[in-house]
Formats: C-alpha cells, sequence, structure tokens
C-alpha cells in the first residue's frame, strides 16, 4: 500500500507543478497534493481486490 501511495504522490504532484506553472498560480501544488492521495487510494485499492481475487 504504501508504494502505491507514494506513486500516486509522484503523480499528483507532476499534475499540481503542471497546472501551476501553466496558471502562474501556485496554489494548485496543493491540489496536486490532494490529487495524488486520491490516485493513491485508488492504485492502493484496485490491488488489494486483486490480491482477494488470488486468495
Amino acid at each position: 500500500m504504501n508504494l502505491n501511495m507514494l506513486s500516486g504522490m509522484f503523480i499528483g504532484m507532476a499534475i499540481g507543478i503542471s497546472l501551476s506553472l501553466a496558471l502562474d498560480q501556485w496554489a494548485f501544488i496543493g491540489f496536486g497534493v490532494a490529487l495524488g492521495v486520491a490516485f493513491g487510494m485508488a492504485f492502493s485499492e484496485q490491488d488489494d481486490e486483486e490480491s482477494d481475487e488470488r486468495e
């Protein structure tokens, strides 16, 4: 789960930094962090479902 959360955070931060640079509003970095947490939760939930099917 931790690796999935980390991957989600990287994706979210990349999106947040891209939006911040494109719109010249640095507040979107915070949006990227929140989006990264959502991505991380989605990735970890997907892996949990796959591991349940294997058992």
